[in-house]
């Protein structure tokens, strides 16, 4: 349980890293909905893709 707070804690500070975003005590209040939307849609985006890539794949041949 400890482990797979380490970890959350660590891929927001990761992300933040990448925004530019202080990981404050500001923002770890309203954090975890936003990673978790961001997460879904991110999935949602690569899976989306994936599919469209296989099928524009088998249209070609």
């Amino acid at each position: 349980m400890y482990q797979q707070q380490n970890n959350r804690d660590r891929d927001q500070e990761i992300m933040f890293s990448m925004q530019g975003v202080p990981t404050n005590k500001a923002n770890m209040s309203q954090l975890p909905k936003w990673i978790r939307i961001f997460g879904y849609s991110a999935f949602t985006f690569i899976a989306l893709s994936g599919v469209s890539l296989l099928i524009l794949s088998l249209i070609m041949d």
